[in-house]
C-alpha cells in the first residue's frame, strides 16, 4: 500500500488534493492481502469545504488518467469533516523556466522543456537528449521522454511543430490508464 501517495489537480476553476489514508484487503494468511485504498480529496481553492473519500485499487492515485481522478472526486462520499492538506507538488509554470505553455484536448496545460536523460548501454552510462512533459493541472502527469541520440528537442519541434509537442503530450497521457469507480 502506497501509503500518503499525494497529487493535486484542477476541476474546473477548482484545485483539489488528494492523499491515501490507508488500504483494505482481506485473507487467510497472517498479513492479509491489501486490495484497495482510501483517497481522501480536500478543496484547496475553498477552504470552508469538508472534504470527500472514495475507495480506488492499490497503487492507482498517481498512476490514474486526469480524467479518472476527476471521476473518482465526482463520485465520492462527504467525509463530514475537512481533512487539511497542502499542494506541496503541484507544478509551477514559473519554476519551470518560463517555456511556452501548450493546452490539449482535454484542455490541460502543459510546459515541454528539453533535458539530458541518462541512456546505459553496452559502452556505459551516455546522456542522451530528451525532453521532459510536465502538466501544470495535475501533479501526476509529468514523464521525461527520450528522443534518440542524434535528435533535439527544437530540431523536432521544428520538424513536427505544434502536432508533435501534441503527439508527445497524448503518449504521455496514454500511460495512465482509465478507471471508472464502481456504483455503490
Amino acid at each position: 500500500m502506497a501509503l500518503y501517495d499525494h497529487r493535486t489537480f484542477r476541476r474546473g476553476d477548482e484545485w483539489w488534493a488528494a492523499v491515501v489514508h490507508g488500504g483494505l484487503g482481506a485473507g487467510f494468511e497472517t498479513k492479509p492481502e491489501i486490495t484497495s485504498e482510501t483517497v481522501c480529496f480536500t478543496c484547496l481553492s475553498d477552504e470552508n469545504r469538508e472534504s470527500y473519500t472514495a475507495t480506488i485499487p492499490v497503487g492507482f492515485l498517481n498512476k490514474l488518467s486526469h480524467s479518472s481522478i476527476v471521476r473518482i472526486l465526482n463520485s465520492a462520499e462527504l467525509l463530514g469533516t475537512r481533512l487539511e492538506m497542502y499542494p506541496y507538488n503541484t507544478p509551477d509554470a514559473d519554476e519551470l523556466g518560463g517555456h511556452e505553455v501548450v493546452t490539449d484536448e482535454e484542455g490541460l496545460r502543459w510546459i515541454l522543456r528539453q533535458t539530458e536523460l541518462v541512456r546505459i548501454g553496452p559502452g556505459g552510462a551516455a546522456n542522451v537528449p530528451g525532453v521532459e512533459l510536465v502538466c501544470l493541472d495535475d501533479s501526476a502527469l509529468r514523464k521525461e521522454v527520450l528522443l534518440g541520440t542524434a535528435s533535439r528537442f527544437d530540431y523536432f519541434v521544428s520538424m513536427m511543430g505544434d502536432e508533435g509537442k501534441l503527439k508527445l503530450i497524448r503518449a504521455v497521457k496514454g500511460m495512465s490508464p482509465d478507471y471508472e469507480p464502481a456504483d455503490e
